[in-house]
């Protein structure tokens, strides 16, 4: 049987299992110059405790707690989210019970790092790793520190505050900054640059959410496919076909106290070329005498809005109580469409025994177009799952990158982030009657220009690896008389 005792939330950081609602995300990719400094830095980092006299004061947030919105804006001014790549890991110099001995059987991928990967993930020719920003080249990141807020102020000083803790100066890279910025300050209505609303779907976690409360607010029941057991993004649990690999007796105790209730996560930076989408757009609906927002809904999935294009399995106003069963052969929603193929929902014949969910955090970067058409834009996409193999990848290669992904209606790759380079397929729009729209030579429009496989680790796996001499539980860093030799 699955596990049903409650899962300990204020172990898990607040980003895996909540997200946050401002308006800003910086990401700091970092790189251990010496493990014992790094260490020193993580372990009084992990001490902060939350004031809100002083928002400036960097605190990691866990989940747990109750948190306010007034008037669309967070009580608090400012949160905190840490994550370690394998090869910072490495660096740190934790001992192979932690990282040699699971992971290469549990987490290759992981091992491995994204640069890696990437080729099998549809990331080749111009979005090679090779052709990446040098912050995402292979071993140049160890940690990535986030911090989240509305504040663009408050966001630097709380970098500065960071390089004032001890220690930190074992860390390089503080320049190498994402700098993540909603357009606009609507949190019901945050849309990326190429105009649709985003961040609409995501799961419902079993004995993570009150589901009955979420139904209540929500006003419907909550259809089964749209819930998910906390195995598929958390590790030490089960997922949805009863397995935990994470778990004593398969780990050593030691490795299944750190790995437990953390998750890992794919973070993708991809550039957006809003005017070869536009282009694209004009022409293509142009030469089949349809709408162009009829052919943006087509390779969405949805419209514009987000309101999807078959009919809600309730009479709520909800824009994600819908599912594809009725709409087998795509009349409606191509079965080729962006969403269609991220999250099939009950589409048992593209399901044929396993779900691929995954967590999805995003947040624009860049200017907007209309303001600044030359320069660059896009997308910071955070992708949680339990296992970058059997989710994340999966999704990018098979259901992003296959050509097709089932019959009826033989489709290209997904049109909106698959790499069309060189791609002949024809996407195919069922219609109600009359022959379908194949819609020839889909325009590359998206370019990934890094991306790096993280582990989120749990309150405790944080305190060990923030601890240079394991039997001192309370060890605090304190500046040596002399240069620390590494």
């Amino acid at each position: 049987m699955v596990d049903r005792t409650n899962i300990d939330v204020e172990e898990v950081q607040r980003l895996v299992l909540h997200g946050f609602n401002y308006h800003r995300t910086w990401y700091l990719i970092l790189q251990v110059e010496s493990k014992i400094l790094a260490r020193a830095f993580l372990s009084n980092l992990s001490r902060n405790k939350k004031d809100t006299a002083k928002p400036e004061v960097p605190v990691i947030a866990f989940s747990g707690k109750k948190r306010s919105w007034a008037s669309g804006e967070h009580k608090e001014k400012s949160d905190l989210s840490i994550a370690f790549t394998y090869a910072g890991m490495d660096a740190l110099d934790l001992d192979d019970g932690l990282l040699r001995e699971p992971l290469p059987k549990l987490a290759n991928s992981f091992v491995q790092g994204a640069a890696r990967r990437s080729s099998s993930l549809g990331d080749t020719r111009a979005d090679t790793s090779r052709q990446w920003e040098p912050a995402f080249k292979s071993n140049r990141a160890h940690i990535v520190i986030s911090i989240h807020g509305n504040d663009k102020d408050l966001i630097k000083t709380i970098v500065e505050e960071l390089k004032k803790i001890d220690g930190w100066k074992g860390l390089s890279g503080w320049s190498n900054i994402q700098e993540g910025k909603h357009r606009g300050t609507d949190q019901n209505d945050r849309k990326e640059h190429f105009g649709f609303v985003d961040g609409i779907s995501q799961p419902v976690i079993r004995r993570v959410h009150n589901i009955q409360e979420i139904e209540a607010r929500r006003g419907y029941s909550i259809p089964p496919f749209m819930k998910y057991e906390a195995g598929e993004f958390l590790l030490g649990h089960p997922n949805e076909v009863r397995e935990n690999r994470w778990r004593e007796p398969l780990l050593s105790n030691k490795a299944a106290k750190f790995y437990g209730n953390g998750s890992f996560a794919a973070f993708r930076k991809m550039e957006q070329d809003v005017a070869a989408y536009r282009k694209f757009i004009k022409v293509t609906a142009n030469q089949h005498a349809i709408p162009e927002k009829y052919l943006e809904a087509k390779l969405c999935g949805r419209n514009k809005d987000g309101t999807p294009l078959v009919n809600a399995v309730s009479s709520s106003a909800d824009l994600n109580s819908f599912g594809f069963r009725g709409d087998a052969d795509g009349r409606n929603c191509p079965i080729g469409s962006h969403i269609r193929r991220l999250n099939p929902r009950d589409d048992k014949e593209v399901i044929p025994r396993m779900r691929r969910p995954v967590i999805r955090r995003g947040i624009p970067y860049g200017k907007e177009f209309e303001e600044f058409p030359d320069q660059k834009r896009g997308l910071l996409g955070m992708f949680f799952c339990a296992s970058l193999e059997q989710q994340f990848e999966f999704l990018m290669q098979d259901w992003v990158d296959e050509t097709p992904i089932r019959e009826p209606g033989a489709n290209t790759k997904d049109p909106l982030i698959g790499n069309h380079e060189y791609n002949t397929k024809n996407y195919v729009i069922p219609v109600v009657t009359g022959k379908p729209i194949e819609v020839e030579g889909i325009a590359k429009v998206t370019r990934t220009r890094g991306m790096l496989y993280l582990f989120y680790p749990s309150r405790t796996a944080l305190s060990m690896i923030a601890e240079l001499d394991e039997t001192s539980e309370n060890f605090i860093y304190k500046k040596p008389d002399t240069a620390v030799r590494h």
